[in-house]
């Protein structure tokens, strides 16, 4: 069964800066399963795509499931030069028990819905299936 987990703020830590000088000070958790308005400024969010399933069906090397949170984790320590746009980390789908069409199923539900509130989506996969 395909889940989605909301955004963890442990995958957003590093040095501080003066104001706001990296990703990991500015970016904003947006939980999907929460109301929220249709954003007015243009802004970008982040939709981790936490899924083996495709990579084993292809009998190749599993470990793309870990892939959305490790590319976090090192994306949060870049420095950030812009502040014309908002940046959101809106969770992850998680394909548990082999259901990969689920998954995908549920990212595409997410993303349309990103794109309803005028959210840009970038997807951090998971295998190549998305």
């Amino acid at each position: 069964m395909a889940t989605y987990l909301s955004p963890n703020s442990a995958n957003y830590s590093g040095r501080s800066g003066t104001g706001s000088d990296y990703i990991h000070q500015q970016i904003q958790l947006m939980d999907l399963n929460e109301d929220f308005p249709k954003l007015q400024e243009k802004s970008v969010g982040i939709l981790g795509y936490a899924c083996d399933e495709g990579v084993r069906r292809n009998q190749g090397r599993v470990g793309a499931v870990e892939g959305p949170d490790a590319i976090r984790s090192q994306f949060a320590k870049l420095p950030i030069h812009s502040n014309k746009k908002s940046l959101l980390d809106t969770g992850t789908i998680s394909c548990a028990d082999t259901d990969l069409e689920g998954a995908q199923q549920l990212t595409a539900e997410k993303v349309n819905q990103l794109l309803k509130h005028n959210v840009f989506p970038i997807l951090l996969g998971g295998g190549h299936d998305i």
